[in-house]
């Protein structure tokens, strides 16, 4: 006769099995006071909305403006025009656009650049004055997506001083957050 693992401790009952609980992840605090994608209502666009203008006042009787047509070398263009309708300065935006949203901060412009058919987008930062690239960051957006048909909309509004995004895609929609100096703070994603 053998005996295997022969005890005289009583034997104990393993404690039942409780569903493990991980965490809901730590998100500090935004600086300064910005808001946090997780926070932020849903402001953005149906992504059947038609594509925004591409031309924005500049405050003094002029204009920033978004051209697709007529682009030098597959780039579209970025241009301050006075009230005269003379160029102020001129800026090449991403290599594959075809829409854009912009929006003054002050002394800052920011162009938010897109495909109406593709996913993702491209935000950039200008001095308004004279049209200095500030920076420019991919939008992390969905990520990409491979599609045979496919619908793109972004919105831009300033709120409590931090760029936020809302981008409408066929697959899904996002919200993100920037900082003034470039910085991605957050982002979320949100069913259709």
């Amino acid at each position: 006769m053998l005996i295997i693992g022969c005890s005289r401790e009583p034997r104990r009952e393993a404690p039942p099995s409780a569903a493990v609980r991980v965490p809901p992840p730590v998100v500090s605090p935004a600086p300064s006071g910005f808001p946090r994608a997780d926070e932020l209502d849903w402001q953005g666009p149906a992504a059947s909305d038609p594509s925004l203008p591409a031309a924005l006042s500049d405050g003094t009787g002029g204009q920033f403006r978004y051209r697709v047509a007529g682009s030098v070398q597959g780039h579209a263009h970025i241009a301050r025009v006075d009230r005269q309708g003379r160029e102020v300065w001129h800026n090449m935006g991403t290599e594959f656009s075809n829409a854009a949203v912009m929006l003054l901060d002050g002394e800052r412009l920011y162009v938010i650049e897109y495909w109406q058919n593709a996913s993702g987008a491209r935000v950039s930062a200008f001095d308004a004055a004279n049209g200095v690239p500030l920076w420019m960051l991919p939008v992390q957006g969905l990520g990409p997506i491979e599609h045979s048909r496919y619908v793109n909309q972004v919105t831009a509004r300033l709120v409590r001083g931090a760029l936020v995004l809302w981008g409408a895609e066929s697959a899904g929609r996002y919200i993100e957050v920037f900082d003034p100096a470039g910085k991605m703070l957050s982002s979320r994603l949100l069913p259709r």
